[in-house]
């Protein structure tokens, strides 16, 4: 598995602050957990910014939270607009999931490569949307692997633990 952060600032007027941590989340012998914290503020004057959090893995099954109905279904390329992703594998007793914080959902998008069967990469979008001056604007993500017995039970628990915490606003 690979996870990339990048930031997209052009210019010598422009000055953003990027700041990027992860933290462990609670152990259960179910789940083991990764957050990935991002907050932007921009110096300058109003700015769209790009960070984007970059994920291709080598999956048997990937499937998608439908936003409406609240269930996973199986994964189709140029999906958007999903809070979650989970992967299986045939020979592993984990899976993988995903977790978009609510407010970044929108910016979701799900590719995958005919040349590769079995890849599927994802690419979420954080902080979007024009940045002014001074305020500073946080997004947050979810790694975990939870035990494939009952992953998508897990899923659900976990993003309802997700949606109702309160974002952590110090280091």
């Amino acid at each position: 598995m690979r996870t990339t952060t990048c930031c997209s600032a052009e210019g010598p007027d422009r000055r953003i602050v990027l700041e990027a941590s992860w933290r462990q989340l609670p152990l259960s012998a179910d789940a083991v957990g990764l957050e990935l914290l991002v907050a932007a503020q921009n110096e300058s004057h109003d700015e769209a910014l790009a960070i984007h959090a970059v994920n291709r893995l080598a999956v048997d099954q990937c499937l998608l939270l439908d936003n409406l109905s609240g269930e996973f279904r199986p994964a189709e390329a140029g999906a958007g607009a999903c809070q979650a992703v989970l992967c299986r594998w045939s020979d592993s007793p984990w899976s993988y999931l995903e977790l978009l914080h609510p407010q970044d959902q929108d910016e979701a998008v799900l590719d995958g490569d005919e040349s590769e069967p079995g890849v599927i990469g994802w690419t979420s979008r954080l902080c979007h949307g024009a940045l002014e001056k001074g305020v500073i604007r946080r997004s947050r993500l979810q790694f975990w692997f939870v035990k494939r017995e009952q992953d998508e039970l897990l899923a659900q628990q976990l993003r309802q633990q997700f949606n109702s915490a309160s974002l952590p606003l110090g280091r």
